[in-house]
């Protein structure tokens, strides 16, 4: 499990090299990556789906980015996408084309595994938007929870 762990934090952190991030934005890429994926891990682990495991971990890794920019000057999507790289299904998408080309009975259930894994990435992201703005609602209107509805 360490070992996954990390290579996906070197995963990440490398595709940040590649994306031009500098070094101070380096380290919090490598350990927000390597605990995502140690997350990711763990929930897998506690018999957790993997598609849910997906979601709640997508939705730690926005959070945590919203977070650090507050901190840290520079976009959301500078933390989002190293981070989540190690997340995207590429063996899924491989095993999805390879079947495309031959074994047409396995290519449905690989194909709904991909379309499964990818929709809770974006899902994470869509209900991390929505946590977000739900707190600044209260925190804007500290009069009523009732006031967000």
């Amino acid at each position: 499990m360490w070992r996954n762990v990390i290579l996906a934090a070197l995963g990440a952190t490398g595709f940040a090299i590649l994306f031009g991030i500098r070094r101070k934005k380096l380290g919090i890429i490598f350990f927000a990556s390597g605990a995502a994926w140690y997350g990711y891990e763990v929930l897998c682990r506690l018999t957790i789906k993997e598609n849910i495991a997906m979601f709640l971990v997508t939705v730690f890794v926005v959070l945590f980015a919203k977070g650090v920019t507050l901190f840290v000057e520079g976009p959301i999507l500078l933390f989002t996408t190293p981070i989540l790289i190690p997340f995207i299904p590429g063996a899924t998408l491989y095993y999805v084309m390879r079947d495309l080309l031959g074994k047409s009975s396995e290519f449905l259930r690989d194909m709904e595994r991909l379309v499964n894994q990818l929709g809770a990435m974006v899902l994470g992201i869509m209900a991390a938007e929505v946590i977000v703005i739900v707190l600044r609602k209260i925190r804007n209107n500290k009069r009523s929870i009732f006031h967000i509805i």
